[in-house]
């Protein structure tokens, strides 16, 4: 089981997971403590504690599993002296006879011995009727330790062998172990504790996955083989051999404990004794059925283990090794973890009452760290179980017994003296009452409650707004309430299922007699579903009528018992007419026993514990392994004969051969063949006769062993036998293939198949409990949150409100006077009011409470970034960014993220402000993606910081990384792409929000603005055109205007700059661009001649600026009278200009004045000498480009 490659990825896990361990708990301790005050350095340190110490516990379990050590088997020891000790005290006789009845058969010379501390008669003579030597003793001094002891000291067997009055030993428990003792140093052999009642108190039970799990299931198959590498085996109180020697060397068995079994076998260790655990089951008991018996059990085990240390400590014990005692410290302190445990149970529960988490924040790298510590953890202990650990199952044991290993703890320091051994019921309740022993869980249910609804109320109310710890707390709480809840399911379980025995789910082969009403004898067959010494139930496939009285025969692995019984229940489970089928008859028979002989009760014991028992494990331990062994179970999934998992009662015979038929029962079943458990061999391809019992009639002809294969199921080897059909008799064939074919069907396959009824927990009882402690606690947290908090409450209820009924705007008045006359008022209180007045619109009372605000000074992060924001409203922004930077720098921004942003936006906001766009760039840069995507707005004024920083190509990234772009952001890329001169693509972002809103004005005016600025006029044009045919626009038309100009358009330009220049005649660029379209126009009326003039006559300051654009006018319209001027006067400025000459002798010319038009000539034929110059000035204007704003 434990090959090399085994123990290396088990050690490598180990490995792994300490590694894993240290970094987590050095990362706890360095990052996450939360020191922000005394409280919260308490809870945050003894949670860490609690955790440490439990690390501390996991590396004393890594410790003693390091490496897994199973013993081969040796052969017993010849001609030794064996005396078997069977201590009771209490217990019923009933359970007691299985007990001494296996004891006394097991193949070995022995002598078997009752040491009854409760002197009863009748626990006597069941001693003498099975064969066993009776031992009673006046007093009941050291209790089971005494009782051993006195037995010791009137016995004188070499070996000793401890069995509990409950554990019912297999046959070859004594040569199985005899054998180890040739060591001459081995003071005793361990082996483990494995019962029969799977449905105990503690234990994980689904029959249909064949899985089972209780909390020995590790100790025994992995801590207890670990231990004996370590040579530091526990004894655990029973199925142990020990040698006499060594016993009487340590002073027999301790009494100074109510635990002599690990106080014993410490003491034989620090002697020099060796220790050994085989683990085999050889002894099957009865669990705890009940929250009773469980806890009581665990109250002395870890009362009596922690005691231990009081009297032989195995860190000061002389003696023993270093592997010795570590392996006993860690067994022993395995008992104080209820502490550790309560712990983790409240830290989430103080976390929501107070709001002080236990950590300094809930990050994602905590999360994370945390997530891959405890997979990794998992995962090693997983792997070093070998399938024997069980999350689930583990934190329900833990949950079910938290507060016993308190009390346990509690009382071995303080109460030790005090201490008594309890006697542990085996069947039925330790007490009626079970209160005591839910209380813990139901209180733990019901302030789960209170917290989870006092944490939700006051952040429903805003006096919380650390959501994280609350959804943290909250998920923590109800995992651990869920365990709860399984507990007291378990511990409200019918009172009727706990105190009868068990009945051992099993199938057999069943033969059953009764005289009828007539007085005929009738027989009959059937299987059993399940047995105990008291009664069975079974399937039977013929009709008992109304009998009451019946003889059963059992038949199994060679073992027949034969007993007469009452019928006390009796239904039918099966009625089927079917003309291809046939008829279907069953019916569930419960029976009991009358009066059964010694012989037929030891024979139904043992097939209860060598053969039930057995195929359960058998089936549950090839679940484990995943079918990688050799067990029935695993032989019978392979098995294609065994297609149909059916149990019918077989009769098989071997002509010819003076044989007794076998009886057993069909392991699986195919319309070829089937396979069957023998107690003895059949050679291969030997032929035999079968017969067959079924609810369709009886299966009758020949079989050929197809194959025999040896088995061992516990300490019983049987022969895994498969049988091929090769004749059937009659409509034997018919019925098989019937039989087989309706296999799926329900009704048919709960007679045929056995199938454990598992006994479900109650609901409604344990609902009822939970809830109402649940709901009483959750009422009376919201109606104190409520109650206490009235003015948040209020704050609460109007958040979000832009309208209040005229009675809260009262309210909110009063609380308005009762903060502004507080010097002490809560900040938060403070923060919220003004909150709620912003959203209502009242600046009037936000103002007061920034005045307010700007008075006191503040201490909270909420209030001190309200006090900022009102230094920034008065702009007091020098003081404001003080405030900004403080909060900026401290240690640990606010816990929740909404505050973290509304910092950052705030301080980057108030640096714009200050004029350092640097810092206002990084602290948006620091803005949470999320966060900014989620606030549109947000995100565009960063988006156009960048564009005003030089950043364009940036904020475009920013903008068009969002998921969805509306027409703001469309209108913020043109800007941009504008102010890039990137005019195309600015249009292009206009066109997206006009193909969505095709009458957007403020899209056309910027989509004709780009236009123009594109040199593209004619589009500028179409644009504004489409404008004013819907309204009339100013702005449009004075566009239009400039549009037509510029796209040298003369006439549409004339006409609407003559409109704008009438309607607002002192407008001086008009004028410039009225003159420049008369320019360009071939002609022009006699109106807008006057109005040529009138231009000229009305802005002679502009007229000097642009005198050869008005001079050019007024030549192309040939208004000499206003030309002349102007011609002089750039002359005068200019005396060499040819051009300006030559006009003006044609000017005077045309006026009659040749003797200065001649003068004028000679004027220029004298400075020109010949040469000519060019006009020059612009004539024609060209549209400027505006900068974006932002």
């Amino acid at each position: 089981m434990f090959s090399q490659e085994n123990q290396l990825i088990r050690k490598s896990s180990i490995v792994v997971a300490a590694l894993a361990t240290i970094v987590y708990m050095t990362y706890r301790g360095v990052y996450t403590l939360n020191l922000s005050g005394p409280y919260a350095c308490t809870v945050s340190i003894s949670l860490y504690v609690a955790e440490m110490y439990g690390c501390f516990l996991m590396f004393l379990y890594f410790f003693q599993i390091w490496e897994l050590v199973e013993p081969a088997p040796v052969p017993p020891l010849k001609d030794r002296t064996v005396d078997v000790f069977i201590p009771t005290y209490n217990e019923d006789p009933e359970l007691l006879r299985g007990t001494i009845s296996a004891a006394v058969n097991l193949d070995y010379p022995h002598r078997t011995y009752v040491l009854d501390d409760g002197d009863r008669p009748a626990v006597a003579a069941l001693a003498k009727e099975l064969g066993a030597e009776y031992i009673n003793r006046p007093t009941n001094l050291h209790a089971k330790a005494g009782n051993l002891n006195h037995a010791m000291e009137i016995t004188n067997g070499e070996f000793v062998v401890i069995f509990d009055a409950d554990h019912v030993s297999r046959r070859d428990f004594i040569t199985r172990l005899l054998g180890y003792f040739e060591d001459e140093r081995m003071g005793f052999v361990q082996t483990p504790h494995s019962f029969y009642n799977f449905d105990n108190f503690h234990g994980m039970l689904d029959y249909k996955r064949g899985c089972y799990w209780e909390e020995g299931e590790l100790f025994y198959n992995v801590i207890q083989p670990g231990k004996n590498y370590w040579n530091a085996v526990s004894f655990c109180g029973s199925a142990a051999m020990f040698r006499r020697q060594a016993l009487e060397d340590v002073g027999l068995v301790a009494t100074e404990t109510i635990t002599e079994d690990m106080h014993t076998g410490l003491r034989m260790h620090a002697r020099g004794w060796n220790s050994l655990f085989v683990n085999e089951r050889l002894v099957s008991g009865q669990a705890a059925t009940d929250v009773t018996t469980f806890n009581t059990q665990r109250l002395r085990w870890g009362e009596g283990n922690l005691g231990v240390f009081a009297f032989d400590n195995p860190l000061t014990m002389k003696g023993l090794t270093f592997g010795q005692r570590i392996g006993y410290l860690g067994s022993m302190l395995s008992w104080t973890t209820g502490v550790q445990k309560l712990q983790l149970y409240i830290a989430p529960m103080l976390m929501l009452f107070t709001g002080v988490a236990p950590v300094a924040e809930f990050s994602i790298t905590l999360t994370t760290i945390t997530i891959l510590y405890m997979l990794t953890i998992w995962t090693a202990v997983t792997v070093t179980s070998n399938g024997h650990g069980h999350l689930i199952g583990t934190e329900i044991t833990h949950m079910a017994g938290f507060w016993t290993q308190i009390k346990s703890t509690y009382r071995a320091l303080f109460k030790r003296k005090k201490s008594t051994f309890v006697v542990t019921s085996k069947r039925g309740r330790q007490s009626d009452s079970i209160r005591q022993y839910i209380m813990p869980q139901c209180l733990y249910i019901g302030g789960s409650a209170l917290a989870i609804a006092w944490a939700g109320t006051r952040y429903a109310i805003g006096l919380s707004s650390d959501l994280n710890g609350l959804l943290v707390g909250s998920g923590l709480l109800l995992t651990q309430c869920w365990f709860a809840w399984e507990v007291i399911r378990r511990a409200l379980r019918n009172k009727e299922d706990v105190i009868h025995a068990w009945r051992h789910p099993v199938a057999i082969n069943v033969h059953f007699s009764f005289v009828d009403e007539k007085g005929v004898l009738q027989t009959g067959r059937g299987v059993s579903c399940d047995l105990n010494e008291i009664g069975m139930g079974f399937h039977s496939f013929d009709d008992i009528g109304s009998t009451d009285e019946i003889e059963i025969t059992l038949s199994t692995i060679g073992l027949t018992a034969t007993c007469r019984a009452f019928v006390r229940h009796k239904k039918m489970t099966l009625n089927s007419k079917s003309r291809r089928d046939g008829n279907a008859n069953s019916w569930r028979i419960g029976a009991q026993f009358i009066d059964p002989s010694e012989e037929s009760l030891g024979t139904i014991w043992r097939i209860c514990s060598d053969y039930a028992t057995a195929r359960m494990y058998d089936k549950f331990e090839a679940n484990k392994r995943k079918g990688k062994d050799d067990s029935i179970a695993t032989l019978l999934n392979s098995s294609r004969l065994a297609e149909h998992k059916i149990c019918l009662p077989i009769n098989v015979s071997l002509p010819g051969y003076q044989v007794a038929p076998f009886f057993t029962v069909t392991e699986g079943l195919s319309q070829s063949g089937c396979v069957i458990l023998l107690e003895s061999r059949i050679e291969n391809d030997s032929n035999v006769d079968i017969s067959i019992a079924t609810p369709l009639g009886e299966i009758v002809g020949e079989a050929r062993v197809l194959s025999s294969k040896q088995v061992i199921l516990g300490a019983t080897a049987l022969e895994y036998v498969q049988l091929k059909f090769d004749r059937f008799h009659g409509e034997s064939r018919s019925l098989l293939l019937s039989l087989c074919g309706g296999a799926d069907d329900e009704l048919l396959t709960n007679v045929v198949t056995l199938r454990p009824r598992e006994k479900s927990l109650p609901k409604f009882r344990p609902a009822m409990l939970a809830g109402t402690t649940s709901a009483a606690a959750a009422v009376v947290a919201v109606c104190t949150v409520l109650g206490f908090y009235k003015d948040e409450w209020l704050l609460a209820q109007v958040s979000g409100r832009t309208e209040v009924s005229s009675d809260v705007s009262k309210r909110l008045d009063g609380l308005l006077e009762n903060v502004i006359s507080d010097p002490n008022a809560d900040e938060n209180r403070i923060v919220k009011l003004r909150e709620v007045f912003q959203k209502l619109g009242d600046t009037e009372r936000a103002r007061k409470l920034n005045e307010v605000l700007l008075e006191r000074d503040v201490e909270s992060f909420s209030a001190s970034l309200c006090r900022a924001q009102s230094l920034d409203s008065v702009n007091r922004f020098d003081e404001a960014g003080r405030i900004y930077n403080l909060l900026l720098e401290r240690e640990r921004l606010p816990e929740d993220k909404e505050s973290q942003q509304e910092l950052l936006m705030s301080a980057a906001r108030n640096a714009v402000n200050r004029g350092n766009t640097a810092k206002a760039v990084q602290l948006f840069a620091e803005i949470d993606e999320q966060f900014l995507s989620s606030t549109p707005d947000l995100l565009r004024e960063y988006a156009g910081l960048l564009a005003s920083t030089g950043k364009p190509s940036e904020a475009i990234t920013l903008i068009l990384g969002q998921a969805t772009i509306v027409d703001a952001d469309f209108f913020l890329m043109g800007a941009i792409y504008s102010s890039k001169k990137q005019f195309s693509q600015a249009i292009e972002q206009y066109n997206h929000i006009l193909a969505r809103q095709p009458d957007n004005r403020q899209a056309q005016l910027l989509l004709a603005d780009n236009a123009i600025w594109n040199g593209d006029f004619s589009m500028a044009v179409m644009v504004l055109k489409s404008i004013l045919q819907k309204a009339d626009s100013h702005e449009a038309r004075e566009k239009l205007a400039f549009a037509s100009l510029w796209n040298k358009d003369s006439l549409e330009a004339l006409v609407m700059f003559e409109k704008l220049t009438l309607e607002q005649p002192a407008r001086k660029d008009y004028a410039q661009a009225f003159v420049e379209a008369c320019l360009i126009a071939d002609s022009i009326t006699e109106k807008q001649k006057g109005l040529l003039r009138s231009r000229v006559a009305a802005f002679p300051d502009e007229v000097q600026a642009n005198i050869d654009l008005f001079a050019s006018a007024l030549s192309k319209h040939q208004l000499f009278d206003q030309l002349r001027p102007l011609l002089e006067q750039i002359l005068e400025l200019e005396p060499t200009r040819v051009d300006v000459r030559l006009q003006l002798v044609d000017v005077l010319n045309s006026r009659g004045k040749h003797v200065e038009a001649e003068a004028h000539l000679q004027t220029l034929l004298a400075l020109t000498s010949g040469n000519e110059n060019l006009p020059s000035g612009r004539l024609v204007s060209t549209p400027p480009v505006s900068e974006p704003t932002w």
